[in-house]
């Protein structure tokens, strides 16, 4: 089935708010209930979060296209990026809000979502469903599979059982949710969440210190984030407890938390130093914040070296799960030919191979169609494979590494008679590795000038006199290495040349233990 397939990441709960929110109004008159109200036939109890796009907002109205461009950097779903969406034209002609519903499965151990459309009947309601499932246009069947019509709303859903539930399901209106659309007014943007008991303690388990913040968490009755972009960008954000006591002690714990010396971490250290100067006010049992353009400027500002910390980090991350990725396939493919690369696939007339290692590795990375398409009795360039390294799969890109060419990759083998690849069309078995896999480099990471396109069979030839050049290295002199037994390490260019030589080489008697490799001595 084609269907418009995108990411999604809600709008941050650490988003800031205001001090001074609209003035509310009576319970049977307020904004927020009477919202609530509309959309009560698509909630239930187990719903955490409520987003809503409000497209007709005064701030939204003069600021699409900064709407738009904040909304596809920050605001998406795993089926529709709302960036997107409101590039067509029908969307913003017919629909006056949009909205998310995420809700908790199962002992909050699965979150499942689906989007809602205010509808204003200028547009037909079978385009705009078209629109969001990403098809020229949609049947009855496809209608009755993912979409619910109720009043002027229009869910549209990821999964038929979630379509057959919100048609089945009596309508809901937490009060909570209503007390905080009326904080948000008529911001543009907003976040209304309430995650408590399994939901959150399932999701912070990754997180520092996840009892502490279970705590805090449980003590809320909602957390309601806004964003206008007019005259300027805003930001609000409130915290909602039961009591003024647990209002007064949660604010002790961000400024605890915010003081200076009391985090260890280099990077969460950062981030609370960015906050030091925004603390919330209080009132009553609510903490609220208000941030304006230059505040978020400022913020800004203090969080850039420990945001680059935590995309370098992830960046390492990926990079290393896709070299170990690689090292899977080898094995795999091992298993399959009883040898490594490029083994029996046909060879040009000198003997070499027609194709990178990383062609006959595709099937091995989950890409059988691509592999397919290739004519292997071809060399890499010709006509018709050269098209094909346009399809170069995610796990040979090198996250955050800007290449001359987008079919690049600088996940290269080391290239020699007695390396991993020999270049020369010899299909190495697990038996000629004679000083063992767990000591033989089998891939590298090589900087951009020695990138290569990735279909053609042309590797990081290995110099003993230059063993480190055109290795990507840290500031560190440090460099990842993936191993013929699938383990990636970190090592150093300070190593000895010669240890590096007995690292690559597969059968030279000296075994190398990593633990046991000599350093040159170096002067500060």
């Amino acid at each position: 089935m084609h269907r418009r397939l995108l990411s999604f990441a809600a709008l941050p709960l650490l988003l800031f708010a205001s001090v001074a929110f609209a003035q509310e109004t009576p319970p049977s008159q307020s904004a927020g209930r009477t919202w609530l109200k509309e959309i009560s036939p698509f909630l239930s109890p187990e719903d955490i979060a409520v987003g809503r796009v409000r497209l007709d907002a005064p701030s939204a109205k003069d600021t699409i296209p900064a709407l738009q461009k904040y909304l596809a950097e920050n605001v998406k779903h795993n089926l529709y990026s709302l960036g997107d969406l409101l590039q067509e034209q029908e969307i913003l002609d017919g629909v006056t809000e949009i909205a998310f519903v995420v809700r908790s499965g199962d002992f909050g151990e699965s979150i499942e979502s689906f989007i809602l459309l205010r509808l204003n009947g200028k547009v037909e309601d079978d385009k705009i469903l078209a629109l969001v499932l990403g098809y020229e246009e949609v049947d009855d069947e496809l209608s009755a599979a993912y979409a619910v019509k109720k009043g002027n709303w229009l869910a549209v859903t990821n999964s038929e059982m979630t379509t057959e539930l919100l048609n089945e399901q009596l309508p809901f209106a937490p009060a909570k949710f209503a007390d905080a659309a009326d904080l948000l007014g008529d911001d543009t943007l907003q976040l209304i969440a309430s995650m408590t008991g399994d939901t959150f303690y399932n999701f912070s388990e990754t997180l520092p210190s996840p009892t502490v913040l279970q705590y805090y968490v449980s003590k809320l009755k909602f957390a309601a984030a806004g964003v206008s972009f007019a005259p300027q960008r805003t930001i609000r954000m409130a915290l909602q407890f039961g009591s003024a006591e647990d209002a007064t002690e949660a604010r002790d714990w961000l400024e605890s938390l915010t003081t200076p010396g009391n985090l260890n971490n280099p990077v969460a250290s950062q981030i609370a130093a960015a906050f030091r100067n925004f603390l919330p006010n209080q009132s009553g049992n609510r903490l609220a914040w208000k941030l304006d353009e230059s505040n978020l400027q400022q913020i800004d500002q203090l969080l850039a070296p420990a945001m680059a910390s935590v995309k370098s980090e992830a960046q390492a991350m990926t990079s290393i799960n896709n070299m170990k990725q690689i090292g899977l396939a080898f094995h795999n493919f091992h298993d399959t030919y009883l040898s490594f690369p490029p083994a029996q696939f046909p060879k040009d007339k000198d003997g070499k191979p027609l194709l990178s290692w990383r062609v006959y590795m595709l099937p091995y990375v989950g890409y059988n169609e691509l592999f397919d398409e290739f004519r292997l009795d071809e060399p890499w360039d010709s006509e018709h494979n050269l098209k094909l390294a346009d399809q170069i799969p995610p796990c040979y890109r090198v996250p955050g590494v800007e290449l001359p060419d987008p079919r690049m990759t600088t996940y290269l083998l080391p290239q020699g008679k007695d390396a991993f690849w020999t270049g020369d069309g010899k299909s190495l078995r697990f038996r000629d590795f004679t000083d063992g896999l767990s000591n033989t480099i089998m891939a590298v990471q090589t900087t951009p000038a020695a990138a290569v396109i990735w279909t053609k069979p042309e590797d990081w030839k290995f110099d003993p006199q230059k063993p480190f050049q055109g290795l990507q290295v840290t500031e560190d002199g440090d460099f990842w290495a993936l191993f013929c037994d699938g383990r990636v390490e970190n090592l150093s260019t300070q190593m000895k040349p010669e240890m590096m030589q007995r690292l690559i080489e597969r059968n030279d008697g000296q075994v190398v233990e990593l633990e046991e490799v000599e350093f040159e001595e170096f002067e500060e």
